[in-house]
């Protein structure tokens, strides 16, 4: 018996448009999943669970707000790494989805220098990562353009950082739009990430 195809989209792509209407465009659609924007103040996860059960949808993954896990300012960085230990509390309240964890989005450059900026993120995320391990969660690095982030562009650059960060519950997010743009054969780059 084949299994059921995982169809859907990320919420922020409808703008400003509230849960109910997204959900219901989305199973008009027939999508089944949906990776969840993470803003932590627009619903609860007991509301979103319910609208999203309410069309038949379930949460994929959770795409995080745009905060800073390598800046160099501790306060910036202890701000953003305080936002995904929320989110993971959100996550668990949602049925464990995937977490999506990546660079700060519009940042293409280093503040200090990359050398510098990997190592915050290093520490960043696995302080996350620790976390989530306790509460049986999924973290998993998205690999985002050039054009968008200046840390992970590259599925080979994932797979570094996350043997990297040994952490048995961190993964990796390909997504297509981004190895279009970044992988010299995107064929090749999913298998390179492995499973």
């Amino acid at each position: 018996m084949a299994s059921q195809r995982m169809l859907g989209v990320c919420t922020w792509t409808f703008g400003d448009l509230s849960l109910a209407d997204i959900a219901g465009r989305l199973a008009n659609l027939g999508d089944n999943v949906v990776e969840l924007m993470g803003n932590l103040n627009a619903y609860q996860p007991a509301e979103a669970r319910q609208i999203l059960q309410d069309h038949n949808l379930q949460v994929f993954s959770l795409t995080p707000d745009n905060v800073d896990l390598a800046h160099p300012d501790d306060t910036v960085r202890a701000e953003a790494v305080d936002y995904y230990l929320r989110l993971l509390n959100f996550a668990a309240g949602l049925g464990n989805p995937l977490v999506s964890c990546h660079g700060y989005v519009g940042r293409v450059r280093p503040i200090s220098n990359l050398l510098e900026e990997r190592s915050l993120f290093l520490k960043a995320v696995k302080q996350v990562a620790d976390r989530a391990r306790h509460m049986e969660l999924r973290l998993v690095i998205e690999v985002l353009n050039r054009y968008e982030a200046h840390l992970i562009n590259t599925a080979a650059e994932a797979v570094n950082f996350v043997n990297e960060i040994e952490v048995s519950n961190v993964g990796i997010l390909l997504d297509v739009y981004h190895m279009n743009i970044d992988e010299s054969n995107p064929a090749t780059a999913i298998p390179q990430a492995g499973n």
